[in-house]
């Protein structure tokens, strides 16, 4: 694992990295910026995943996550991922499927924030 300090910059909304990242232990701020003002998304602790979304989709960052406190957070990109594929297909298949997992309970969790309090997400 890498370790972070305490407002380090872990992705950067817009760029285009497609590195993922494992919370070992610490806390991250998920945000992101639009016309007028800094939307704060989520904080995620150990356990949680980040930077899924352009992982699979080749899009730039949707978002940024800075460590609000000292981190330990290990890291994939795809060339490393592409090679655990090839040494072991099935975890590599079952961190797939983990992740679109993850990729699904947000989707969900966003809906149902987005039906119960439209225009203030």
């Amino acid at each position: 694992p890498e370790s972070f300090d305490r407002g380090y910059l872990l992705t950067t909304q817009g760029a285009y990295d497609r590195t993922l990242y494992f919370i070992e232990s610490g806390t991250v701020r998920v945000h992101f910026t639009d016309a007028q003002r800094q939307i704060h998304i989520a904080n995620l602790g150990p356990g949680s995943v980040v930077g899924e979304a352009s992982f699979f989709s080749h899009f730039e960052r949707s978002a940024t996550v800075q460590a609000v406190m000292p981190c330990q957070v290990w890291s994939l990109t795809p060339e490393r991922f592409a090679r655990l594929s090839k040494e072991k297909p099935t975890v590599a298949l079952t961190l797939a499927m983990a992740l679109g997992a993850t990729v699904s309970v947000r989707l969900l969790n966003l809906s149902k924030r987005l039906s119960q309090s439209p225009g203030q997400v």
